[in-house]
């Protein structure tokens, strides 16, 4: 399935459709290749979400490739779908939470 879906990005198939998206983030999540473990630039997609401030200085925001995918669906629901899809932000919200179990137990 990871690697169908892989195939599907490389050839822009996928592009626009956010469940697609999270489904290889989610592949990448649970068995992870080395493309699925490459650091990769979200800031342009990020600009938007954060406040320009004080504390938002920073040029890049790297995050690995499978959360990528998650704030990609978002940004293509948002874009796309004018946000009416809850999907994206369970899958986001259900990658931090399991971020933060494995950071617990450590």
């Amino acid at each position: 399935k990871r690697d169908m879906l892989w195939c599907l990005h490389d050839a822009r198939c996928i592009d626009n459709f956010p469940f697609a998206l999270m489904e290889l983030g989610e592949c990448e999540e649970h068995l992870s290749s080395e493309r699925g473990l490459k650091w990769v630039d979200a800031s342009e997609m990020l600009k938007n979400e954060v406040e320009d401030d004080a504390t938002t200085k920073a040029d890049e925001t790297m995050v690995l490739q499978n959360e990528y995918f998650f704030l990609l669906a978002i940004s293509i629901s948002k874009k796309n779908y004018k946000d009416a899809q809850t999907y994206p932000y369970l899958y986001a919200a259900h990658y931090y939470h399991d971020i933060h179990k494995a950071n617990k137990r450590g």
